[in-house]
């Protein structure tokens, strides 16, 4: 069942590297071997249940190994007797010959962590991680050309719409260049009707003028 897992990357402090800031440690124990089926693998370490994960390094960091919660199918618990420690078992696939891991727990915590992994299956928190991963590689991924997504039909849309304010912007200056014109035109009938009427006053006061001569002198007495 080792191939269900990688190997754990650790902190400069020796603790293990989480994932983002989504990935919290849920319940962690000392004292804990690591079986790979039956068979005993790796002695005495720390194991980690995580939301994402399960994780395991030697007490020395000699060796180190993650889980994803994602691969794990389901899990079981093993009662201790005797000089058997109880153990929480991972299994890889739903049927029953599956591949599975064992956490052996010699120092207590067995139940603890079989509760905190039963819960972090449940809720499945990588779930999120992996649909923003997937987001991201959509948006960063090239765009094949194709009628649907160059968008022809919303091309041709704002083509038509461009065209349609064009009309209505040429319309309306058609509009205004008219109205000026017929204001243009009663500016022009206003002057004629104010020359029309000064020659007419001209005109009378000239008539007026020419009916009268010069008045005579009276006569001197002889």
């Amino acid at each position: 069942a080792m191939e269900y897992s990688s190997d754990l990357p650790l902190t400069a402090a020796g603790t293990p590297a989480l994932v983002g800031d989504d990935e919290v440690v849920l319940y962690q124990q000392t004292h804990v071997s690591l079986y790979n089926r039956d068979a005993k693998t790796f002695i005495d370490g720390v194991a980690y249940c995580t939301t994402h994960r399960l994780l395991w390094h030697a007490t020395d960091r000699a060796h180190a190994k993650q889980f994803p919660l994602s691969l794990v199918a389901r899990m079981a618990t093993a009662a201790g007797f005797l000089m058997r420690s109880p153990k929480v078992i991972a299994y890889f696939a739903p049927s029953a010959d599956a591949p599975f891991v064992k956490f052996s727990f010699h120092k207590g915590g067995s139940g603890e962590f079989a509760e905190h992994l039963t819960r972090a299956l449940s809720r499945q928190s990588w779930l999120a991680v992996e649909r923003e991963a997937a987001a991201r590689r959509a948006a960063d991924a090239p765009r094949e050309f194709s009628a649907s997504s160059a968008g022809i039909g919303g091309v041709l849309r704002r083509q038509q719409a461009k065209r349609a304010a064009q009309s209505a912007l040429t319309d309306e200056a058609f509009g205004d260049i008219n109205a000026l014109m017929d204001k243009a035109k009663d500016v022009v009938r206003l002057a004629e009707r104010i020359a029309a009427e000064r020659r007419r006053r001209d005109a009378a006061a000239s008539a007026g003028g020419g009916g009268g001569g010069a008045a005579r002198r009276p006569a001197a007495a002889p």
